[in-house]
């Protein structure tokens, strides 16, 4: 059996590429105030651990992340936060009263948690180092205003 250039190219690329997954808000609607929502969970191999070729340490991007409502601005007082942050971490150190201290979103002292303010309009871009291996929730934080507020952006 006769195995194409064209195969083994594609083979080859496919091997060394390496493979991220994305949320993406489409116009989402943000929890309830003082409140949070878990969204999704993702695994993540750290460098030492990846299965494949170790060329770049995993990373955690915020892009174009921002709120809307309807066509008009959004209230003064909305204060919302996307976090990413170690499985093991949300079950023991998360709850509404904790994350929201007078309408701003509080960070948290936890290794490989990362937390972005959503704004309107949309603030820069971030982009993370995570160091350990393991699963990671995706959360949306609501420490504000919660009238028709939506979001949008990926991570």
């Amino acid at each position: 059996m006769a195995v194409s250039a064209l195969s083994i190219v594609v083979a080859a690329s496919v091997v060394t590429s390496a493979w991220a997954e994305m949320y993406r808000f489409d116009q989402e609607t943000i929890p309830a105030r003082d409140t949070f929502e878990r969204r999704y969970v993702f695994y993540v191999h750290s460098l030492e651990d990846s299965p494949g070729p170790r060329g770049s340490k995993p990373q955690l991007s915020f892009s174009d992340m921002k709120l809307g409502r309807g066509g008009g601005e959004v209230p003064d007082d909305t204060a919302v936060a996307v976090g990413v942050l170690p499985w093991h971490e949300t079950l023991s150190s998360l709850d509404g009263n904790s994350l929201c201290v007078q309408g701003s979103v509080q960070s948290m002292n936890v290794a490989d948690a990362h937390w972005h303010q959503v704004k309107f309009p949309a603030v820069d871009d971030r982009t993370y180092t995570l160091g350990r291996s393991g699963p990671y929730m995706l959360i949306v934080a609501n420490c504000g205003q919660d009238a028709g507020v939506q979001i949008s952006g990926s991570v």
